[in-house]
């Protein structure tokens, strides 16, 4: 720790030589809308990040879960000789709204909790993603309900306005197939319009008999409401679903409301018991700060600016060039949401997979793992 608060002061030193004051990092999060649920908590746990380096300000936006609003804000920020770099957000759509006038700039964006892994070939440069891929969560997901559950048939459902929930779908599919699975029904619906699932539901109820499981791909706004049409139209097989479904709303459900069996892939299972000592750390000092408990997105934000800030150390450097190859050059960085490294021309992290499990038990880790198979993109 000595030697990374002398280095930062040696870069600060640099700072005030070559610039009027202090370089900035810009945190881009939604903090009201419908993403505010997942990146209200990912921009305290950015917060949390830089209190221990008072060189650097952050710089923190909301986004306003607006994507045009967060294209125009990225275009303008962007132009800050400042700036030195950007992180934040936890959608897809948000990232490919805010990164393009960023990246032009030859500026990094690191996404704190966006998974698609298509995001570097539509971004090629500057972009990188802290989190695994959907491709991956959703085969983890996959492979633990045919492996571990013994699951074999399939239905998914899955919010088609999401370019997240199209790709989870998709990949979810074919990772069950591959392994043997069968998806024997797959419809969609659209967030943005008023759906009646009773014609849905319908369909769903002729094939139930032979649905073992229902995967469900959505944002994080639908979670619960979903759950609930499901459960109260008599469906009781197991649930499945992604990252954005990482909710405290699950422990906060009436008595009376059967939520599970509910799985949904995440980050890190946070446990004030974890043999994990970052997990321990980390769950201490947020909720000294905070008063609350975090989350797992609260876990992504922390990681996403303490490896932006590794990176400008390795870098030992404020240029944009330099944090670039820095970040690029990352091999086992050791963050609360498990060990980040990006292999050689690839720009998504590769981190084991947490499957989390809700039922009448409670909240608790169901496994945590690198699936065997991951659909190619």
């Amino acid at each position: 720790m000595y030697k990374i608060f002398c280095l930062f002061a040696f870069l600060s030193c640099f700072s005030c030589q070559n610039m009027s004051e202090k370089p900035k990092i810009v945190a881009l999060y939604n903090l009201t809308g419908n993403q505010a649920e997942l990146d209200s908590y990912s921009a305290q746990g950015a917060k949390l990040a830089f209190e221990d380096h008072p060189e650097v300000s952050l710089l923190l936006v909301n986004g306003k879960s607006d994507p045009e609003f967060l294209h125009k804000t990225a275009e303008t920020l962007s132009k800050d000789k400042k700036i030195i770099a950007f992180f934040g957000l936890s959608d897809t759509d948000m990232v490919l709204a805010a990164a393009p006038p960023i990246v032009a700039k030859h500026k990094v964006f690191l996404t704190s909790g966006a998974t698609s892994p298509l995001l570097p070939e539509k971004i090629p440069n500057y972009l990188y993603l802290l989190p695994f891929g959907d491709n991956t969560q959703a085969a983890a997901s996959a492979e633990y309900a045919i492996k571990d559950l013994h699951l074999k048939t399939a239905c998914i459902i899955y919010d088609n306005y999401m370019e997240y929930a199209r790709l989870l779908g998709v990949f979810f599919r074919n990772s069950f197939t591959h392994l043997g699975g069968n998806v024997v029904l797959m419809k969609s619906f659209s967030s943005v319009k008023d759906v009646n699932f009773i014609k849905m539901f319908q369909e769903m109820k002729e094939f139930s008999p032979s649905i073992d499981l229902i995967y469900i791909a959505s944002g994080p706004e639908k979670a619960f409401s979903l759950l609930k049409e499901i459960r109260e139209n008599g469906f009781t097989q197991p649930v499945f679903a992604g990252d954005s479904w990482d909710l405290d709303v699950w422990t906060n459900a009436k008595p009376n409301f059967v939520i599970g069996p509910l799985y949904f892939s995440t980050h890190v299972f946070l446990d004030k018991n974890s043999p994990d000592p970052e997990i321990r750390e980390f769950m201490r000092a947020y909720e000294r700060k905070y008063k609350m408990n975090p989350t797992a997105f609260a876990a992504l934000g922390y990681d996403a600016a303490n490896l932006l800030l590794d990176a400008i150390r390795r870098a030992r450097s404020y240029q944009k060039e330099k944090i670039d190859e820095a970040l690029a050059a990352t091999k086992d960085f050791v963050g609360v949401t498990g060990k980040i490294h990006y292999k050689t021309d690839q720009k998504v992290s590769e981190k084991p997979v947490s499957i989390v499990v809700v039922d009448e038990k409670g909240k608790r880790l169901a496994k945590k793992f690198i699936p065997e198979y991951v659909p190619e993109l």
